[in-house]
């Protein structure tokens, strides 16, 4: 395909410059960028200014796992245990090793990851204790006539995005916007329609996997994609997915407890085909699909429903693979009276000839980014 800066007659096939012939030129669908039109049909909530902050309140975790494996099967009184994230439980809280079923109880908590326990507070045996092992809180145990614990209390994390602003140009002379064509009547309708999906292409594009430029360099901002939020559920599958290794990223998807109970999964072409090979025959149409103008479907998991969303911006170094984004907790941010619109006839007065542009203020608001997940890797 030749690329030129204008259309003119003199670079138009003389071919198609015939009158009365209806050959439509295949163009993308709507369906080429699901995330961004789900997003600005149902969660456009518009801003104020360029720059918009929110705060994340996540519920206070209950579980964490051993940072380092632990061979003490003493059973002494004090042992120290290196964990994720100390931050979880109190004094006096017990603990339950998943894998073995040793409960302990915390006798204190010395730095934001190491804790302090006594063993075996319960029925089962000590066992020595692996690296990754599961801890889960069971809540604090009281001898009578006791104190208050100190209260665990923590603040919501402030988060900020920028808006973008896209464009994207039209421009063709007057004798070929008076003229029809063979392929699709007037070329500068033909060319609206035609960018118009090219301009929601970038659009989607930014939104799933742009960063964040707050312009303070060159003035020039960018928006933060979705991929750039999620830190925490990731999930490298490295090798062919396979319907177990689905359920396990189902699982880390809805690991928060502030989920709600469906997400949208936005995938390639690619990992489409691979899941359709397992998840043929549970995959079916998704109900109410009509409201975000899209022919969905859902699969459904035992810790959730997936939404399919396969969109065509997913390719190439991004054709492996898939996010989960809650769907209750992600927001299409336009700049107020600048969403998507087509600014018409802006060329200079003595052009021969005329020039449009569609034109869009938009960023990103990603809410409690624990809710959110995304898996790389993935071949088949």
């Amino acid at each position: 395909m030749a690329y030129v800066n204008g259309v003119t007659t003199a670079n138009v096939a003389e071919a198609r410059q015939v009158i009365d012939v209806s050959k439509q030129i295949g163009e993308y669908v709507k369906e080429a960028a699901p995330f961004s039109v789900i997003l600005q049909r149902a969660k456009k909530d518009p801003v104020t200014s360029w720059k918009y902050q929110w705060y994340d309140d996540e519920p206070i975790g209950m579980r964490t796992q051993v940072k380092v494996a632990n061979n003490n099967v003493a059973g002494d009184d004090s042992l120290t245990i290196d964990v994720n994230d100390a931050t979880i439980f109190n004094v006096a809280d017990l603990v339950k090793v998943g894998r073995t079923g040793e409960v302990m109880r915390v006798t204190a908590i010395t730095d934001a990851d190491t804790i302090k326990v006594t063993r075996a507070f319960g029925t089962t045996a000590i066992a020595a204790l692996q690296k990754d092992d599961w801890l889960y809180n069971l809540g604090g145990a009281f001898a009578e006539m006791t104190g208050a614990p100190d209260a665990i209390m923590d603040q919501p994390t402030m988060r900020e995005n920028v808006t973008q602003i896209t464009k994207t140009t039209i421009k063709g002379s007057g004798t070929l916007e008076a003229i029809r064509l063979q392929t699709a009547g007037n070329e500068r309708n033909r060319q609206r329609r035609k960018k118009s999906l090219e301009h929601m292409l970038k659009i989607e594009r930014a939104l799933l996997y742009g960063e964040k430029n707050d312009g303070s360099t060159g003035g020039v901002r960018a928006t933060g994609g979705a991929l750039s939020f999620i830190t925490t559920n990731v999930m490298d599958v490295n090798g062919i997915l396979t319907e177990a290794g689905m359920n396990d990223f189902a699982r880390l998807a809805w690991s928060s407890t502030a989920s709600s109970p469906t997400k949208l999964l936005c995938f390639s072409p690619e990992v489409g085909a691979i899941i359709n090979q397992f998840a043929a025959n549970k995959i079916e149409t998704a109900t109410g699909d009509e409201a975000y103008g899209l022919r969905l479907k859902k699969y459904n998991t035992f810790f959730g429903t997936f939404l399919l969303a396969p969109t065509r911006v997913l390719e190439l170094d991004y054709a492996d693979m898939m996010l989960a984004l809650d769907i209750e907790n992600i927001f299409y941010r336009p700049l107020k009276g600048r969403d998507t619109q087509l600014r018409v006839d802006i060329h200079n007065p003595d052009l021969d000839g005329w020039m449009d542009e569609y034109l869009t203020e938009f960023g990103l608001q990603v809410e409690m980014e624990k809710t959110h997940a995304y898996a790389y890797g993935i071949t088949g």
